[in-house]
């Protein structure tokens, strides 16, 4: 979910990949990343927001599956 302060509007986002128990953090540029999950997803790394954002109303995860050499 993207929740946009300006405008008190929410909006869905959409994840394929089952980020269930995954971890995650902020990378310098501001990238919010997710890394693993639960089954279709153990090998996931998701990328939202940051410079691939910028000036996009649209944007969403970036999700590459199989991205990890091992489960997470």
């Amino acid at each position: 979910m993207e929740y946009d302060l300006a405008t008190n509007q929410a909006r869905a986002l959409k994840v394929t990949a089952d980020p269930w128990c995954s971890c995650g953090g902020l990378a310098p540029d501001g990238t919010l990343v997710s890394v693993g999950g639960f089954l279709d997803g153990i090998r996931t790394i998701r990328y939202y927001g940051g410079p691939a954002c910028n000036g996009n109303n649209n944007c969403d995860w970036r999700e590459y599956n199989g991205a990890m050499n091992e489960d997470r």
